[in-house]
């Protein structure tokens, strides 16, 4: 069983929380999202090919998702980690993706360039920010429900998960509370956060206009 110390466990929540509210943002179907490992993979998240059907001319559309939903996982971790997007962990695969994307449909630098612009203005979003932030609570809190602990001796973190749960409520109360979560899971904790995040948005300009 492999173990993650609190830093990359936090690390790899960022990674693939960025992939997973970008997907949505995107419009593509997410499946599931996971930091349990299994024989395939340390963690991951799961999505429709959004190229599979597409005609010619939707194509390049389809693609350009896929590059910047590849670009969302490294560029999230950059802004967790306050870091250049060349120093963000656990970047390499996924940059290696997107690049292999561009060489494949014959994209230029300058393409790249815009499409990477891309990713960042929409992990630096307030509003996307804050989903990936609560899919990060969400995710880690799975982890820690399904037994694992992190730490380099595998001691758990008891202040850390009463934390989360506190935080997450009525989450914890299901009996179908399970470690990997499903793309329908993914997209209601991130509507219930797009919603916290509108209404505290309004309660802010309705005390501005008071102040007025």
């Amino acid at each position: 069983m492999k173990l993650k110390t609190l830093e990359i466990l936090l690390e790899t929540a960022y990674h693939e929380a960025g992939h997973a509210v970008a997907g949505i943002r995107l419009g593509l179907k997410i499946l599931g999202m996971s930091l349990i490992p299994d024989d395939d993979y340390d963690a991951a998240v799961f999505w429709e090919d959004p190229l599979a059907g597409e005609s010619d001319p939707e194509k390049n559309t389809a693609i350009e998702k896929e590059i910047i939903l590849a670009l969302a996982g490294p560029v999230a971790v950059s802004r967790y980690r306050k870091e250049p997007l060349s120093r963000a962990a656990g970047s390499d695969d996924d940059v290696i993706k997107a690049l292999s994307l561009m060489l494949e449909t014959g994209k230029s630098r300058e393409e790249l360039g815009r499409l990477v612009t891309e990713a960042h203005e929409l992990m630096h979003d307030p509003m996307t920010w804050n989903a990936v932030e609560a899919l990060v609570k969400e995710a880690i809190c799975r982890f820690l429900w399904a037994g694992w602990a992190p730490g380099k001796k595998g001691g758990s973190q008891p202040d850390l998960f009463e934390g989360l749960k506190e935080n997450q409520g009525e989450l914890f109360d299901s009996p179908g509370f399970e470690p990997r979560m499903r793309g329908e899971e993914i997209e209601a904790v991130v509507a219930r956060a797009d919603e916290a995040f509108k209404l505290r948005l309004e309660k802010a300009l309705r005390n501005r206009r008071r102040q007025r």
